[in-house]
């Protein structure tokens, strides 16, 4: 055997692909990332693919005979919209440092009720994207606990988990879009329902676990809190932030109240608020450099500040003012 054949040629892109998509698919669930289906596409490489996507799958449909009737102008732009709004989350799913390439999500009909896309269009969406080889779909399963007593106790699950196949990476990539340019072309829009309502925490130290998200009744008090975090979201997609990541703010609110809580976070990966202090402070916005700074008792301080009589003391303003039963 002569020297040339112990030489192994490097396997061809396709091949490479598939690798790391196999080495993916068994990193830790922990690491995928949630479709909220916020993405959508914002140059004309994004648009193209989508609608390139569209054309292939009401082709698909019409030679399969899935779907006798034409479908209309309105169906046919929320179809588009899906379509949007869960590819671009698929391939953002593959940007990063710690990343999987995989997506989760639940369901269930219930689960789509406050989604920008409806079940019905999703589940369209993702039976063409399938048919056509384009994205892999693993179904959510319930979990069971043996009680010991004749007995099993069904405990939260698995969502379904979805990812791009090598076929998709491959056509997004004749569109220009890959891995690393994949947020120039499709970029979260802020969340849709910004409010996030938990159960109370349990456990403690180091055992200690976040209370589970609520399903809340709409109120003419969530509606007024939703109205200031989406129009503060407003305001901030049409400012520049240079040196941080930020899509949009939610309110998380705890112990099963609208009083306790209520602090703004960014969401999604990587986001400005998981940097640093230090690399925080590297940011600007607008092209001002940006400032961090700790207020005690913020609304009474602004309030006072407003009204020209400084708030004076080191102490809990708030316990000076007898403490119990006063809503901050």
């Amino acid at each position: 055997m002569s020297k040339e054949q112990h030489v192994r040629e490097p396997a061809p892109a396709t091949e490479r692909a598939k690798l790391v998509q196999l080495i993916g698919s068994r990193a830790p669930e922990t690491l995928d990332r949630y479709a909220d289906l916020r993405s959508r596409g914002n140059t004309r490489s994004a648009h193209e693919l989508i609608m390139r996507l569209h054309f292939d799958i009401r082709e698909h449909e019409r030679n399969a005979g899935s779907r006798v009737r034409k479908m209309g102008a309105r169906t046919a732009t929320k179809f588009t919209l899906a379509l949007d709004r869960f590819v671009g989350d698929l391939l953002r799913a593959r940007t990063g440092t710690n990343t999987t390439g995989r997506i989760y999500r639940p369901t269930g009909k219930g689960d789509f009720s406050d989604a920008p896309v409806k079940y019905d269009m999703f589940m369209r969406v993702l039976d063409g994207l399938k048919a056509l080889g384009l994205v892999e779909h693993r179904k959510g399963r319930t979990r069971y606990v043996e009680t010991g007593f004749a007995a099993r106790v069904t405990v939260p699950g698995r969502a379904a988990r979805f990812w791009a196949t090598t076929k998709l990476l491959e056509l997004a990539q004749d569109h220009g879009i890959n891995s690393d340019n994949v947020d120039d072309h499709f970029f979260p829009e802020p969340p849709t329902n910004p409010l996030v309502l938990k159960d109370y925490a349990t456990g403690r130290g180091q055992s200690k676990e976040q209370g589970s998200r609520i399903k809340y009744k709409r109120t003419a008090q969530t509606e007024k809190l939703e109205r200031d975090v989406k129009e503060l979201n407003a305001f901030l997609m049409h400012c520049k932030l240079t040196g941080g990541r930020h899509e949009g703010y939610q309110r998380t609110f705890n112990n099963a109240s609208w009083e306790k809580g209520g602090r703004l976070y960014s969401v999604g990966e990587g986001n400005y608020q998981q940097l640093s202090e230090d690399e925080r402070l590297k940011m600007s916005f607008n092209g001002e450099p940006v400032a961090e700074i700790d207020i005690k008792a913020s609304h009474l301080t602004i309030y006072h500040a407003t009204v020209g009589e400084p708030l004076e003391g080191l102490s809990d303003p708030y316990a000076r003012a007898g403490g119990v039963g006063i809503d901050r």
